[in-house]
């Protein structure tokens, strides 16, 4: 697929980001009151006080090997969700909410090995947590997916994203993502791709996700640039 004008215009800027020097700042104390003795927030804070990379995820998953243990996989997914909400107030709830859900150690691991696999669509319908819908599931499935050979990769579909590929795709979002929206007052109540108002949210949407990933794959190589370099440029 033929990559919209506005990417191609701004194919230099695209080339010129470096995915991997992302750095999100977070508040531990914010973390701390929901993590309090929690020994894999403890390591992941002692490396990276303050803020934390993609880098410093993509150095934590080349860590797991082949057959990672669970406790490797949840300092894994806490790391990537404390990177994912960052100073987001809700953030430490909310990641705390999905490691206590009783599914979270079976929903990682089952997916985390799909997305070894190359089944990402497999990863996308097995992936079921509380309080972790698909634009932080997606944001796991894209660490997690970094050093496997198969290809389209995974990659983060988030509402920053989602409002982006909205404003630069002649088609609009409806080909990516089911979303929710601000009307003036509220939150829409159901995920209507069709309706005004600036996206609020992103639901599940396998079938999207895939033409996402794709897409981005095909653009990318138009561009000779990475896939995940022109989702950093939607994200900023």
């Amino acid at each position: 697929m033929r990559p919209p004008n506005y990417i191609l215009k701004n194919k230099a800027k695209i080339a010129s980001l470096i995915p991997a020097n992302q750095a999100i700042p977070y508040k531990e104390e914010n973390w701390v009151s929901y993590f309090p003795n929690d020994t894999d927030f403890k390591e992941i804070s002692t490396n990276y006080p303050t803020q934390i990379s993609r880098q410093n995820i993509f150095d934590i998953k080349t860590s797991l090997g082949t057959n990672p243990s669970s406790k490797q996989l949840r300092m894994f997914f806490l790391a990537v969700m404390l990177w994912g909400f960052g100073k987001t107030g809700y953030g430490a709830y909310r990641t705390h909410k999905m490691i206590c859900d009783p599914s979270f150690l079976d929903t990682i691991k089952n997916s985390f090995d799909e997305i070894q696999r190359g089944n990402i669509i497999n990863a996308y319908n097995c992936f079921s947590l509380d309080k972790c819908g698909s634009a932080f599931f997606t944001k796991y499935f894209y660490f997690s997916g970094q050093g496997s050979a198969f290809s389209p990769k995974p990659l983060i579909l988030d509402a920053v994203v989602a409002r982006s590929l909205e404003d630069v795709c002649d088609g609009g979002i409806s080909r990516y993502a089911k979303v929710s929206r601000y009307t003036e007052n509220i939150k829409a109540k159901a995920y209507d791709s069709d309706s005004a108002g600036e996206i609020s949210s992103v639901g599940e949407s396998p079938n999207g996700y895939m033409n996402y990933i794709h897409d981005m794959e095909d653009w990318a190589s138009s561009l000779e640039v990475t896939p995940d370099q022109i989702e950093l440029f939607l994200f900023s």
